[in-house]
């Protein structure tokens, strides 16, 4: 695989590169999550040690180690 050459962009040059870079990091951001929302959607809520989980509201499971028999 052939090594990148790296070279410094001029001002606008470099705007004009990070902007389209930040684009397309977007859209693949946007692609990405519409592909994982619905198995992200239809898993069951997790616990949190500590609080109400904030999903449903619902108090936390206690753990193993701080329920008392």
């Amino acid at each position: 695989m052939a090594k990148p050459v790296h070279r410094r962009l001029s001002g606008a040059d470099f705007d004009t590169w990070l902007i389209a870079t930040s684009r397309e990091t977007v859209q693949r951001s946007r692609a990405l999550l519409e592909r994982t929302r619905p198995s992200v959607a239809t898993e069951p809520p997790v616990s949190h040690a500590g609080g109400p989980d904030p999903r449903d509201g619902s108090p936390p499971e206690p753990d193993e180690q701080t329920a008392r028999p």
